[in-house]
């Protein structure tokens, strides 16, 4: 089922953010931040990692990027919100708890196309994705390696290449998107015998 759903242009409500990044092998409590700039704004790299010990959002404008190739854990009654303009790139194990609620990325920008977020090689990423203008990517590694998502996407384009294991978390049709008047009502479980052609 196709429908136009508009972007969440960032959080709402009482709003005093940290404007500088957090920095990897924090332990983030419930805290805001507002990165601003035009390169890279947040990453991390193979063996930095990030953990989540509160609900923390962070705000990223003027098109900053993410690049997140170290793991980032979310603890038990955390929660991780990103609101975002710019590109988003995940190479590493996001989000263990294993719940899609517990981490959310919004693409706030307005331009169809214009934003990309991917998931690349054996990354490992359970989250809810709400982009309705951005590119989604989802590149699993070659050979044994196999990328894992488990959540749900809304995009403007979504592509899935590579071994790539997607799996729906029912938990996301609790999500509230506000104004929006959709939520999932079906899927389809896709299995190599099954012919999709009796379904249309």
């Amino acid at each position: 089922i196709y429908a136009e759903m508009d972007p969440i242009l960032g959080p709402t409500g009482d709003w005093t953010p940290i404007l500088t990044a957090p920095k990897h092998s924090d332990s983030l409590k419930t805290m805001d931040y507002e990165l601003i700039g035009n390169g890279v704004v947040l990453k991390t790299t193979n063996g930095e990692d990030i953990i989540i010990d509160g609900d923390v959002e962070i705000w990223v404008r003027d098109q900053g990027t993410i690049s997140l190739g170290g793991d980032l854990t979310i603890n038990q009654g955390a929660s991780l919100t990103i609101y975002t303009n710019g590109d988003v790139s995940i190479s590493g194990e996001i989000n263990n708890s294993n719940t899609a609620l517990k981490f959310a990325i919004y693409g706030t920008n307005t331009t169809d196309g214009a934003q990309d977020i991917t998931l690349n090689g054996s990354a490992n990423l359970t989250a809810f994705i709400y982009a309705p203008t951005a590119n989604v990517k989802l590149n699993g590694g070659g050979g044994t390696k196999s990328g894992i998502f488990r959540g749900a996407v809304v995009a403007y384009d979504a592509v899935i290449a590579g071994n790539v294991a997607f799996w729906y978390d029912r938990a996301i049709g609790d999500v509230n998107l506000g104004d929006s008047d959709y939520e999932v009502f079906e899927w389809l479980e896709v299995t190599p015998t099954l012919y999709l052609d009796s379904y249309f």
